[in-house]
């Protein structure tokens, strides 16, 4: 019912958005190991990180109506791709960043999830026009499964990391 290339992006991006644990996870290390801070200011840094996900509303509309290279959504996929890309590569690279400059980094990235996650709800909209009766249940749930998986695999994955190595890997 639903086309291939479709369900391989959803999927995909459910589980990239599960595995952002290992993201928070490691930042939260960085913060709490690395750089000693006390946990209120810490929740300051991290409601940083997590502003752009107030805004989707917004890259919804932009999606919807601003054409990008010729396309409405495909360029905003491979747009913030790659943003996510650089943002998380940049915490990689530079070694010795202070607490803000961490927070602004992967605020970035999480601009870039955030508009990824509406561009593929968007996509999904679509596609579970396909199948009236039960398309939109079908897809959520799909959905919800890929995100449990990348969140538990995530999850251990940062758990293994920040035991063993430094937070920026």
């Amino acid at each position: 019912i639903y086309d291939v290339p479709f369900l391989w992006l959803l999927g995909m991006q459910n589980v990239n958005h599960g595995l952002w644990a290992v993201a928070v996870l490691s930042a939260q290390d960085l913060f709490k190991t690395y750089h000693e801070i006390d946990p209120a200011e810490m929740a300051i840094f991290m409601s940083i990180i997590h502003l752009p996900w107030c805004f989707k509303i917004i890259y919804g509309m932009l999606s919807d109506n601003v054409e990008f290279c010729g396309t409405k959504r495909k360029s905003y996929l491979i747009l913030m791709g790659v943003v996510q890309f650089v943002a998380l590569m940049t915490m990689f690279i530079f070694k010795d960043m202070p607490p803000m400059a961490v927070a602004l980094v992967l605020m970035t990235a999480s601009f870039s999830e955030a508009f990824v996650n509406v561009v593929a709800d968007a996509i999904m909209v679509v596609q579970a026009r396909r199948d009236p009766e039960s398309g939109a249940q079908d897809l959520i749930a799909y959905s919800w499964i890929a995100i449990g998986f990348g969140g538990i695999i995530g999850a251990l994955f940062a758990g293994y990391m920040t035991e063993n190595f430094h937070p920026r890997w």
